[in-house]
């Protein structure tokens, strides 16, 4: 692009202004140093592609700006212009991995999982069987056997599944306890607690009379 000419009335006021139909070509008069500062600002972001102006003073004294290098022109760099960078365009989120279970220690014996099933903790019986069942992971092994304590003692049961019968008013304590074919090596349960309510003696729903 080419320097123009700014065209003044004789004896008009100078003001800078935009010469030609292209916005970059700035042509401005002689002029204070604090009004070529201000016109190098409005010119920037007209060429901030080029980064580099071209300035020169023609005989009649008017002072042209240029994009394109001419001759005796003094250049002029602009300051760095920030440029905006655009996000990167990403495909499709990744999908979060579902989430994996631990696995669970054993419990001894080859056994993850040991647990009463029935009774429950705090059930309370009123004049009926006491159902006990003992849920094992895996399934009780060849060779291992089963025992049952209430209130520490062994009730003598070997089955994962049974029914305690006419138990006496009171607060029990049940667990299991599974020993291997040697019987060096012993697993027990967590413990469970639980009560049995009877009608009195004197009550005729009582089954004892």
């Amino acid at each position: 692009m080419t320097g123009y000419r700014v065209w003044r009335r004789p004896g008009a006021a100078v003001a800078p202004g935009v010469c030609g139909p292209r916005a970059i070509g700035l042509c401005f008069l002689t002029m204070h140093p604090w009004r070529t500062i201000i016109a190098l600002i409005l010119l920037a972001p007209c060429v901030v592609a080029a980064g580099t102006v071209y300035k020169w003073v023609d005989a009649d004294g008017v002072v042209h700006y240029s994009d394109q290098p001419q001759d005796g022109a003094e250049k002029v760099q602009l300051g760095t212009v920030q440029s905006l960078a655009m996000p990167v365009a990403r495909g499709a989120a990744a999908q979060p991995k579902p989430r994996e279970e631990p696995k669970k220690a054993p419990l001894g014996l080859g056994y993850t999982a040991m647990k009463i099933t029935s009774p429950t903790a705090g059930r309370t019986f009123v004049n009926e069987p006491v159902p006990v069942s003992l849920d094992l992971t895996p399934q009780l092994q060849p060779g291992h056997t089963v025992t049952w304590y209430l209130n520490e003692a062994p009730l003598g049961e070997t089955e994962t599944s049974f029914t305690l019968d006419r138990l006496d008013r009171g607060t029990y304590t049940l667990y299991a306890s599974i020993t291997d074919a040697t019987g060096a090596e012993t697993v027990n349960s967590p413990v469970v607690t639980f009560n049995v309510h009877q009608p009195s003696m004197l009550a005729p729903q009582n089954p004892r009379h």
